[in-house]
């Protein structure tokens, strides 16, 4: 009645929701896992475990006819200009003040937090060359 892969071949709607719940079934699948196999101990086992379920993720959404539409792309970016924008601000802010703390001998970060500072930088760094070179495109 409800199940996971039933639908009506004629309702491109229903096809839209299995595919839908097919896929985040298999990334969930997949992070659950990996984390389940790598804590008992079997890290080889989960990273394989992991890809079958994401290759099998990646089948799906290429086999689905339309899995997204106007509205879901629009979402998408809004959702990203958002992440952005918030990272963004983040990293301004962060940045030299994490910098001046440690200048002030107030505060030393952990090599974490500058990794994460890294990781940001480097969001931001790909994240302006595909930028350039989608305007330049259009």
């Amino acid at each position: 009645m409800f199940g996971l892969t039933t639908t009506d071949d004629t309702d491109p709607l229903a096809t839209r929701r299995r595919d839908r719940r097919l896929f985040g079934g298999l990334i969930g699948a997949a992070m659950l896992a990996f984390f389940t196999l790598d804590f008992v101990g079997r890290p080889i086992v989960a990273v394989l475990a992991y890809w079958a379920c994401v290759a099998a993720a990646v089948v799906v959404l290429y086999r689905s006819d339309a899995m997204m539409d106007e509205r879901d792309r629009a979402l998408e970016r809004i959702a990203s200009h958002r992440a952005v924008l918030a990272v963004g601000a983040a990293l301004i802010v962060l940045s030299p003040g994490i910098s001046a703390l440690s200048a002030a001998d107030v505060y030393d970060a952990t090599p974490f937090v500058d990794g994460v500072l890294f990781g940001w930088l480097a969001l931001f760094v790909v994240w302006t060359g595909t930028y350039g070179v989608t305007r330049l495109q259009r």
